[in-house]
C-alpha cells in the first residue's frame, strides 16, 4: 500500500493533467457511484489532494471523489 510520499507524486502528476480540465468523459467502476456520473461530467476539476492514503479530487460543483 503506497504511503504519504508516494500518494502525494501521483496527486502531483494528475494534477497537471486534471487540474481546471473539463470532464467529458468518465468511468467510475462501483456501482454506488453511478449516480454522480451525470453530476461530475462537464465538471472542472479544482483540486487533487491528499489525506493519509487516500487521494482526493475536489470539483467546480462542490463534490469531491
Amino acid at each position: 500500500m503506497p504511503e504519504g510520499p508516494e500518494i502525494r507524486r501521483e496527486a502531483d502528476a494528475i494534477a497537471k493533467v486534471l487540474l481546471d480540465a473539463q470532464l467529458l468523459g468518465l468511468y467510475l467502476a462501483p456501482p454506488r457511484l453511478q449516480h454522480y456520473r451525470e453530476q461530475l461530467l462537464r465538471c472542472a476539476v479544482v483540486a487533487v489532494e491528499t489525506r493519509g492514503k487516500a487521494l482526493l479530487t475536489r470539483f467546480d460543483n462542490g463534490l469531491t471523489l
